[in-house]
């Protein structure tokens, strides 16, 4: 998990996926070590000579957050509090989300570590939770993380696709495209009931006499089955107070969807009362002449 804020950011590990990690690496360990000891009674029973090096000093478990501080990063290391233990147990008895309906298992583990991160998302700038567990991915959940918001990823790469809608250029495309996505989920767009814009690439705006007049870029959505969609978007802020949202391209599971349009309330009003000192700051920096 790792919070999405600007500047250097920790990434934060529960202590249940250490334990877990540590858990599974010891038992690498001791197979290792078997295997060892193995090849050492082979070697006795057919006369061969070597050096016996003991099993347990040449193979160590490995120390996750000490590898990872060895590579430059900023790791921390938090624990569940106990209300992060009672909330677990709560929606572990009943069921409650994430908590997939069908599920045979109560999952307390993964319980805990989604509580643990809508308490640090809400705590921070909103955060990552990389995560494979149906838990954490299920739909279940999508209302509570984008209210805490908490960003879920698949793997570490997704994760990095999410961190660049933390960008400048994300964060306004994300807020222009905010007001649209009940519009489009209405002309038949598969969006979540929370819709998630998982990545930004390629932004172009456009300044018009009264503001953002145009914003193109290829973004990436959660749809509501999990898969991610992704288009062009093209948006095109009107003097009336309104914004044109349309997508073009749209992909989703493979398939290939018609290209929507809708109009939709702007977050934007138009401010043609400052263009003229922006335009001359504008040639000021530019270096021409007034």
């Amino acid at each position: 998990m790792k919070p999405a804020a600007t500047g250097l950011t920790p990434f934060v590990v529960p202590e249940t996926a250490r334990l877990e990690f540590d858990r599974k690496q010891l038992e690498l360990v001791h197979a290792r070590r078997g295997a060892l000891q193995s090849a050492y009674a082979t070697l006795e029973q057919n006369g061969v000579g070597f050096s016996r090096v003991d099993p347990e000093e040449v193979i160590q478990p490995p120390d996750l957050i000490g590898l990872a501080r060895q590579i430059g990063g900023q790791v921390d290391v938090v624990e569940p509090t106990l209300e992060d233990y009672q909330d677990a147990h709560r929606r572990a008895c009943l069921h409650e989300q994430p908590h997939p309906p069908d599920i045979k298992s109560d999952e307390m583990r993964d319980l805990i570590i989604w509580v643990m991160s809508l308490r640090l998302s809400r705590g921070s700038d909103g955060a990552v939770l990389v995560s494979r567990d149906v838990v954490h991915t299920h739909a279940r959940g999508d209302t509570e993380a984008f209210q805490a918001r908490l960003t879920r990823a698949h793997s570490p790469e997704d994760a990095l696709e999410c961190l660049e809608v933390q960008t400048p250029a994300g964060t306004l495309i994300q807020t222009v495209l905010a007001s649209a996505w009940s519009q489009l989920r209405a002309e038949g767009l598969p969006l979540a009931k929370e819709p998630t814009l998982r990545a930004v690439a390629d932004p172009v705006f456009v300044e018009g006499v009264a503001g953002l007049d145009t914003a193109e870029c290829k973004v990436q959505i959660v749809a509501d089955s999990g898969a991610v969609l992704t288009a062009m978007a093209v948006i095109k802020i009107n003097p009336d107070g309104t914004e044109t949202v349309r997508l073009a391209d749209i992909r989703a599971g493979g398939d290939t969807l018609n290209d929507l349009e809708v109009n939709a309330p702007s977050p934007f009003r138009a401010n043609q009362a400052g263009y003229t000192e922006r335009l001359m700051a504008f040639r000021e920096l530019l270096g021409e002449d007034q």
